[in-house]
């Protein structure tokens, strides 16, 4: 009878939005979210499209046009020491440089997240045995222990994007460890041990998808910093080498010409910084909408579910 009244008072009760249609609510809400996200999508279609947008190739050296400034005749932001015009030198260096911050970002993540996985899941020696070798790791200074592996490996664009990414190894596997320690404990995990599921299984299939918000966050804050250490170590003549167009390198070959023409330099500055912020301010809205005391009452744990 209850059930009889409630139907006819409430005949077509609306359906619950789902986690996807409440995330992008939060989204629209948020502007500085949406407009750093429009300006890392600008800076990737930038590169991808470069050699529809500007007719130079970053390597046409003119010397009849050195050190243009912005806004000269056929140079929309001028040149540099060489006369290479600087919008195609920043198009393609972005290419390079966002290319090496994701890829470092990857490559740390897959070999951080499954040693974080099986240390918090198996526990014991398995644990401390793993934990130690990570301490090691975190026991140097990130900048200094970047510096001793590309001097071992030598210089190098890809070799400075291996060297970054063992850096940022230890940062993963601590989180991954952390999420595992509690998820392991939960009752799905026990129900899934319970039918005699294997314990890869149980890792890859229940305790890595519960994972997934924490780690896009993490993997969106530190691709900034991947960026940055990689154009560091070109701005030192460890990473890329020229004449390859990189922000890193711009700003080292600049460095010289800041008093006459400081815009060689600025420019890629400039755009280290636009891209590292509007990186960070992502990863911020992101942590936002996982963190359950940014939610509306209601809303359950697995927003994007």
């Amino acid at each position: 009878m209850a059930q009889e009244l409630s139907l006819r008072v409430h005949p077509e009760a609306p359906a619950a939005p789902s986690g996807l249609a409440r995330a992008w609510a939060r989204l629209r809400r948020d502007p500085v979210m949406i407009a750093a996200a429009l300006v890392v999508a600008g800076l990737l279609g930038g590169g991808l499209l470069a050699p529809l947008l500007t007719p130079y190739s970053p390597h046409d050296a003119d010397v009849l046009a050195r050190l243009e400034p912005p806004g000269s005749s056929g140079h929309l932001l001028g040149t540099d020491h060489l006369g290479r015009d600087l919008l195609a030198r920043l198009l393609y260096g972005g290419r390079t440089s966002l290319l090496v911050g994701f890829a470092a970002v990857l490559l740390a993540m897959a070999i951080g997240v499954p040693v974080g996985l099986i240390s918090g899941f198996y526990g014991g020696r398995v644990d401390a045995v793993l934990m130690r070798l990570v301490d090691v790791l975190m026991a140097f200074p990130s900048v200094l222990l970047a510096i001793a592996i590309i001097a071992a490996l030598g210089p190098g664009l890809m070799k400075t994007m291996v060297a970054v990414a063992i850096v940022g190894v230890p940062y993963y596997a601590r989180i991954v460890r952390g999420l595992a320690l509690s998820l392991k404990e939960k009752e799905f995990v026990e129900a899934a041990r319970g039918i005699g599921a294997p314990a890869w299984w149980i890792m890859v299939r229940h305790i890595l998808p519960h994972s997934s918000g924490p780690l896009l966050v993490a993997a969106t804050l530190d691709v900034g910093w991947m960026i940055t250490a990689a154009a560091g170590m070109s701005f030192l003549g460890l990473g890329a080498q020229p004449p390859t167009a990189e922000w890193g390198i711009m700003l080292s070959e600049g460095r010289q010409y800041i008093r006459v023409a400081p815009h060689v330099s600025v420019l890629p500055g400039m755009a280290i910084f636009l891209v590292v912020l509007s990186l960070n301010l992502l990863g911020d809205g992101l942590r936002d909408l996982w963190d359950p005391h940014q939610r509306g009452s209601g809303e359950s744990a697995g927003y994007w579910s």
